[in-house]
């Protein structure tokens, strides 16, 4: 993707939130285009904005955990990651977060 279509991704989904304030998937949407443009403080913030108009969007958890690991704190990664699993131990990202998290807990590292 270049980069003009993140910004282009972005004016959209903030016109969407700004016309339908509690459109979590908007926020969730907007977490995901600044997680892939590795502004994972803003991704932070939206991913939480996200769970706090709709905590039942599960999808959204795994993001906000990966955004965590990406900022070096595994810890806040873990908890979020042990919640989803023990409601629902069948998502696959949760999962693959889970076993990295583990990798990193062998190996030492404090940053993935």
């Amino acid at each position: 993707m270049r980069r003009g279509d993140y910004a282009r991704g972005e004016d959209y989904l903030k016109k969407a939130i700004s016309f339908g304030p509690l459109n979590a998937k908007a926020y969730a949407n907007l977490g995901t285009l600044y997680a892939m443009t590795r502004n994972y403080e803003e991704a932070l913030r939206q991913f939480k904005t996200a769970l706090g108009i709709r905590p039942q969007l599960v999808e959204v958890q795994p993001n906000l955990a990966q955004c965590y690991l990406d900022l070096g704190r595994p810890q806040d990664a873990e908890g979020i990651v042990l919640q989803v699993l023990k409601r629902h131990p069948e998502l696959a990202r949760a999962q693959s977060l889970y076993a990295r998290l583990q990798q990193l807990k062998k190996a030492g590292a404090p940053r993935p």
